[in-house]
C-alpha cells in the first residue's frame, strides 16, 4: 500500500505579498520506517534539489530586476540629455525666427 501526501513549500516572494506554494508528492510505503530506505533519502534529496533550483531561480529574477533597474537608469539619463537637445534647438529656431 502507498500513499501521498502533499507536501507544502513555501517561498518567499520578492515581487508579491503573497507566498509561493508548491506542492510536493512524496510516495511511502505504510507500515514501514521511512527512514532507513534508500527511497526516503533519494526523495530527500530529490526535494532539496528542487528547493535549490527555486531559490536559484528567485535570484535569477532579482538580478534580472537589478539590471533592468539599471538599463531604466540609463535610459531616463539619454531621455533627459535628449530633450536638453531639443530644448536648445527650439531657442535656437525661435532666434532665427526673430532675425
Amino acid at each position: 500500500m502507498y500513499y501521498q501526501p502533499a507536501q507544502k513549500v513555501l517561498l518567499s516572494n520578492k515581487f508579491s505579498s503573497q507566498p509561493i506554494i508548491i506542492q510536493q508528492n512524496f510516495q511511502r510505503k505504510l507500515n514501514s520506517n521511512p527512514f532507513d530506505t534508500p527511497r526516503y533519502q533519494a526523495e530527500n534529496q530529490t526535494a532539496k534539489t528542487q528547493r535549490q533550483k527555486f531559490v536559484n531561480i528567485d535570484d535569477h529574477f532579482s538580478n534580472l530586476y537589478c539590471n533592468l533597474k539599471e538599463e531604466n537608469q540609463q535610459l531616463k539619463e539619454q531621455l533627459n540629455q535628449l530633450e536638453l537637445k531639443v530644448l536648445a534647438a527650439q531657442k535656437k529656431l525661435e532666434l532665427l525666427k526673430q532675425q
